[in-house]
């Protein structure tokens, strides 16, 4: 099985940093990954030409190429270099330095410390502005922490 992801290579163990879905690996023969210029997508496609992943942004405008900038961030670009989609908004479970937690986005933990899923816990904004952990089974969600029935003097 295989994924396209970015790789931060000058940590003591290399790390996978982003990942396009890491739910949903590709086999190694006959996938693809190609840019759609009219459609400004990147769209990662398996062996049988399904579609897996696209990083599709509404109403984007043609896109002139894909470029993986020095800082780690992966982006998807009109001909004169503006950003239409960047991994650095959708992150993984790792975040790099100049990436921003957003109010819009979580790093999600990964199972038992495998790549290939989706852990529990996420971390970012809650509906009261305050980072925090979070734990989702599919059953049960709730804030791990801080303690959300503390006011924001207890929790620090």
């Amino acid at each position: 099985v295989f994924t396209f992801s970015v790789w931060f290579t000058r940590a003591k163990e290399r790390s996978v940093v982003w990942t396009a879905d890491r739910t949903r690996p590709v086999h190694s023969k006959g996938s693809r990954l190609t840019l759609d210029k009219r459609g400004g997508a990147l769209i990662l496609t398996d062996y049988d030409g399904e579609p897996v992943w696209n990083s599709t942004v509404a109403g984007a405008p043609t896109a002139s190429r894909a470029r993986l900038r020095d800082a780690g961030n992966l982006v998807v670009e009109d001909a004169d270099g503006r950003a239409l989609w960047q991994s650095f908004h959708f992150p993984t479970d790792t975040l790099l330095p100049t990436q921003r937690l957003t109010a819009t986005t979580r790093l999600v933990s990964s199972r038992d410390g495998r790549l290939l899923s989706s852990g529990y816990y996420s971390l970012g904004f809650s509906d009261y502005a305050m980072l925090s952990l979070f734990y989702d089974n599919g059953n049960f969600s709730s804030i791990y922490w801080p303690n959300p029935y503390n006011n924001y003097v207890a929790n620090n």
